[in-house]
């Protein structure tokens, strides 16, 4: 997609700014389904299910266990669906699943509801604006994506304080359905006029080459570092399901929270651009057979 010449954040934006976009807001989007968003959300969501703060931490880890072996599974399928058509299904799933959650009356589709948004906010939405950027670019790749993924830091610093001013007149409902209309239009824009690349191989292609090199869970490297990778999501999804919860033990505001958390994602951006700067443009030889 980009030229063999390095270009700067901003001659980046200026050559490649729909790709860019369209990546950069699948990133954005995927926060619906980021447990930080979520989070604010839980005592609602509890009361609304009748549910207690253990039994939702409790459903919440089995349906994040299971979207994250589904993305296993749809996450691939990038490779031989066109990028416009692709994320134009996750849209529709996601959407479908906010609507179950904030809208039926029966507690499973609620769950369900809330499984689908794990899966395509969290799961197949930041895997697609991050496989398209990575896919797309390779001279310009490392900034690329450090542009993408500003994705997520950008929703945490914007979508609490907007959260909690609209918490004042709106219930729950209402703010998710505002939230979700307004990332519909965007997407809307972008699906209509943007130059979509065209998926990189056909199906019969995918089957050919779908076994071809070793997978990373037959190598031993890769169940070594597992554990060390689990830590850090695993530690902050508990703080943000069960954030309420501190924030009242704590004896804090839930506006205090919601600063906390724009002040996560503004210190998220300097690595996300830095790293974007430094990040070899190669795979380091060993791993070439695992990409």
């Amino acid at each position: 997609m980009d030229s063999d010449i390095r270009l700067s954040y901003a001659g980046l934006l200026k050559n490649h700014f729909g790709l860019i976009a369209a990546a950069y807001l699948a990133v954005f989007t995927g926060n619906l389904g980021q447990s930080f968003f979520i989070g604010l959300f839980r005592t609602d969501i509890s009361e609304y299910l009748n549910i207690s703060a253990g039994e939702f931490g409790s459903i919440y880890a089995v349906i994040t266990m299971i979207s994250g072996f589904l993305v296993m599974h749809f996450g691939p399928k990038i490779d031989w669906i066109a990028p416009r058509r692709y994320v134009l299904s996750v849209l529709i799933v996601l959407t479908i699943g906010v609507l179950m959650l904030t809208l039926s009356p029966w507690w499973g589709l609620c769950v369900f509801g809330l499984g689908l948004q794990r899966l395509c906010g969290q799961g197949l939405m930041t895997h697609f604006g991050s496989t398209l950027a990575g896919r797309e670019f390779s001279t310009n790749r490392g900034k690329a994506l450090g542009l993408v993924t500003l994705g997520m830091p950008t929703g945490e610093i914007i979508l609490p304080p907007i959260i909690a001013l609209m918490a004042v007149s709106f219930s729950w409902q209402q703010v998710w359905w505002s939230i979700l209309a307004v990332l519909i239009g965007l997407w809307a824009l972008l699906i209509l006029f943007v130059d979509w690349p065209p998926a990189p191989r056909q199906k019969n292609e995918h089957k050919q080459h779908k076994d071809a090199g070793p997978s990373p869970t037959r190598d031993l490297r890769f169940w070594l570092l597992l554990p060390m990778l689990m830590v850090l999501p695993i530690t902050l999804t508990g703080i943000f399901i069960y954030q309420a919860q501190m924030t009242k033990d704590l004896l804090a505001s839930p506006t205090t929270y919601a600063l906390a958390l724009t002040g996560l994602g503004i210190a998220r951006f300097p690595g996300a651009l830095l790293g974007g700067v430094g990040l070899m443009n190669t795979v380091p030889p060993r791993w070439q057979n695992f990409t």
